[in-house]
């Protein structure tokens, strides 16, 4: 993944999609990371034999970003040929195959997570499929969920009255199944990662992981083979989808609060017309000021008539983050602009926008003209300067450390991220699970 930044691009790059069924909205943040190495899909124009059929995914890369950029490339395509979208055994080839291709690439180490959801509208009474809106009373529409995930990116749904049910569990290489396959493979598990590096068990790409000429696809040190779980998502509740840097800091119950305290604060907890991005803005900003040095990606689904969401918010948004009080560091200043140009957006024509944000929060508008570079900032000088037009839901409310030596930047090749869940420990299909067994 390569090093960090000297102080993190805060700069927001939302997308914002509607159907008649659902409002989506996606907010990507680069962090403190050289370079942004997630990607993502939003498909709400169905699938080819299926024209209800929505996918959502999040592609969280590591060792650079192709293996995340192809699966945005190519993942909408595959899966709008398939037969049974919902076919674990036909969704399961899929992405193997999708994998082999990247294996032949020129740059198959590179790897990435591979969290995707597809979903199809269902009247809850009945749970049969619903092909128009119309056909439906709003309360009785819901939607039908496969998550379908390799590595450790999430998807979770979030209740209005504050419990949630964990959609996906991630591939850590020390869950007995996990380890018994990397050694049966002549592998080994150190320190919780694969050969002592990779401390994901399961991917897309990773070559070196997988070379081993005597075994198949499923019994390589590193595989490609999803777990699965089946949800029908209720009205009013929301899907949320996101790479693994939004959990380095933060755990299920702060993302559930802090998304119910933005909701509050709008006074709409049931209305369409709330904005998801800005609720999504404000998670990723209370994980990077609570210590994440990790790139992030995060989706929110809402059932709904989301014809009109793009209309009365920009279906594509640059919201722009601090730029002058760190433009002195070239590293930086290159990283900035390059994030811009990654996202379709020039430099010059932004910088309006980025000095008017500055203005609002007494930020330097100016480059320094000091030969000395500005000392480092502590977290908390940077929370304080940089996020104060969060402080609802800022970190100060959560129980997270901000003490400076407690966020040293990991070693970042090594997509290592503690999560406060357990991976699964069979590797195996599963099967819905009761909503009280896994609801907080």
């Amino acid at each position: 993944m390569g090093g960090v930044l000297s102080a993190p691009i805060t700069s927001q790059f939302v997308e914002r999609h509607g159907n008649e069924f659902v409002r989506t909205a996606v907010v990507s943040v680069q962090g403190f990371r050289n370079d942004m190495e997630d990607a993502h899909n939003v498909v709400l124009d169905g699938f080819k034999a299926h024209p209800s059929f929505m996918q959502f995914g999040v592609y969280d890369g590591h060792g650079g970003k192709d293996a995340a950029i192809f699966m945005h490339d190519n993942c909408p395509t595959a899966f709008r040929k398939l037969k049974d979208p919902f076919s674990q055994d036909e969704l399961t080839q899929t992405i193997l195959d999708l994998d082999e291709r990247f294996l032949s690439t020129p740059t198959r180490e590179h790897g990435s997570t591979a969290c995707m959801v597809v979903a199809q509208p269902v009247d809850i009474d009945t749970n049969k499929p619903v092909e128009s809106a119309s056909e439906v009373a709003a309360d009785k529409l819901g939607l039908r969920l496969l998550a379908v995930n390799v590595g450790d990116s999430r998807a979770m749904v979030i209740r209005r009255d504050g419990s949630w049910l964990a959609l996906t569990q991630d591939h850590k290489p020390d869950n007995a199944d996990e380890r018994m396959r990397i050694l049966d493979a002549q592998g080994h598990v150190t320190s919780g990662r694969v050969d002592g590096n990779l401390a994901l068990s399961r991917a897309v790409g990773d070559y070196a992981y997988k070379a081993n000429k005597q075994l198949d696809s499923r019994s390589q040190k590193v595989i490609a083979v999803p777990d699965y779980q089946t949800h029908v998502l209720q009205p009013h509740d929301l899907l949320f989808v996101c790479c693994d840097g939004i959990f380095e800091q933060l755990g299920y119950e702060d993302v559930v609060r802090i998304l119910l305290d933005e909701l509050a604060s709008t006074g709409l907890k049931d209305d369409a017309s709330w904005d998801l991005a800005q609720v999504l803005s404000v998670i990723i900003n209370a994980s990077i000021a609570a210590g994440s040095r990790d790139n992030h990606t995060a989706m929110l689904v809402e059932i709904g008539d989301g014809t009109k969401y793009t209309t009365e918010y920009d279906a594509r948004e640059f919201v722009a983050g601090p730029y002058h009080r760190h433009a002195d560091d070239p590293g930086f200043d290159d990283a900035y602009r390059k994030d811009l140009a990654a996202n379709g957006y020039d430099f010059d024509e932004m910088l309006p926008r980025i000095i008017a944000f500055e203005k609002e929060h007494n930020l330097p508008t100016t480059k320094s003209t000091s030969s000395r570079p500005r000392p480092r900032q502590t977290s908390m000088e940077f929370m304080i300067s940089e996020f104060m037009r969060y402080a609802h839901a800022a970190p100060g409310d959560m129980d997270v450390d901000l003490d400076d030596d407690e966020h040293d930047a990991p070693d970042l090749d090594e997509h290592e991220h503690e999560h406060d869940m357990e991976g699964d420990d069979d590797g195996a299909k599963v099967e819905e699970i009761d909503d009280e067994d896994r609801a907080k």
